[in-house]
């Protein structure tokens, strides 16, 4: 005869199931483990996020107000323009479009016995 169990409330779950109580991909939470943002408990075969930080972050909301996001995009500025409606690039990339002819020639995709025409002309 089986012995009654007795239901067992939860205190731990994993990254996975973490993210999804969020509306999160489970990177999203394992990205937050590795940056020291959540507490976890390891070495217990699994990783495992204690309920106390879901907690914790949902009760730290606030109402929203677009002016003070914190959230941005990594890359450029926020406002940042773009030249002529192209991105300005970097200073390699400049280079080749004032046409700094040493810089044209020498960054090729040519195997040594080749050569431009353009190299050739100038010779």
């Amino acid at each position: 005869m089986k012995k009654p169990t007795v239901p067992v409330e939860r205190v731990a779950c994993s990254p996975r199931e973490f993210a999804a109580a969020l509306g999160h991909h489970p990177s999203w939470a394992y990205r937050l483990l590795y940056k020291g943002k959540l507490k976890s408990i390891v070495g217990l075969g699994e990783i495992l996020i204690p309920l106390t930080e879901l907690e914790r972050i949902l009760a730290s909301a606030t109402a929203y107000n677009p002016d003070k996001a914190t959230y941005r995009r990594p890359g450029r500025p926020r406002n940042a323009q773009k030249k002529n409606g192209k991105h300005s690039g970097n200073a390699a990339d400049a280079q080749l479009r004032t046409g700094d002819p040493a810089r044209r020639d020498s960054g090729s995709c040519m195997s040594a016995g080749e050569s431009s025409t353009r190299t050739q002309q100038k010779t």
